[in-house]
């Protein structure tokens, strides 16, 4: 998992106009992310205000070593006071332990999980490691990566390594069983959803 580096390098998702563009972006850690939105828009041809959101995070603010931006990730530039819904193409089922039933939809980019808060994922599971999985998630599917060498994930009885996952595969990680599967029609809502109150209207004369 590669964060925002000392020389400000790191390379992302963004989605803006309808369509993802890939880009490296090169900056200093201090840049606030109002101007790297503001960068990111006139990148994409975009003109007007614009607002950065991550999946997990929202609405970003403040410097950028502070966002906790992670290599891969997914980011959407939004109009001011707009509704922002992550899109999701997988999600990830609990389907036995103690959170069996749960249901996590996957953005684009890297998903770690595990006990701590500083997973994107985290699962009231004690046998579970701090961070024990991460999972890299494009178009095409999900790569499972084991991030855990004592407190193994096991893959059909097997050491999991670093594996991509077919349809039907159950990870096996502390006391849960995992499922990664492609989204249904009547999926759960989205994981984040940013809407900010719409302005009061005015009083008639």
């Amino acid at each position: 998992m590669a964060t925002l580096a000392p020389a400000g390098e790191l390379r992302l998702c963004l989605v803006a106009g309808g369509r993802r563009h890939p880009v490296l972006v090169r900056a200093d850690p201090s840049l606030d992310a109002a101007e790297l939105a503001r960068q990111l828009a006139a990148h994409a041809a975009l003109t007007g205000d614009w607002e950065l959101h991550s999946a997990w995070r929202g609405r970003l603010e403040g410097r950028l070593a502070r966002l906790g931006l992670r290599a891969g990730e997914e980011v959407w530039l939004v109009r001011p006071g707009e509704a922002v819904t992550v899109p999701s193409a997988w999600e990830l089922v609990v389907v036995g332990g103690p959170q069996a039933g749960r249901r996590f939809p996957l953005p684009f980019g890297e998903v770690t999980l595990g006990r701590s808060a500083r997973a994107h994922l985290r699962l009231a599971d004690r046998a579970l490691a701090a961070l024990h999985l991460l999972l890299r998630v494009d178009a095409s599917g999900v790569v499972a990566l084991d991030l855990d060498h004592r407190r193994r994930t096991y893959l059909d009885g097997q050491p999991l390594g670093e594996r991509r996952l077919e349809p039907g595969d159950a990870l096996e990680a502390g006391c849960s069983l995992l499922r990664v599967q492609r989204r249904e029609a009547q999926a759960p809502a989205p994981l984040t959803e940013v809407r900010r109150p719409a302005a009061p209207a005015p009083l008639p004369p």
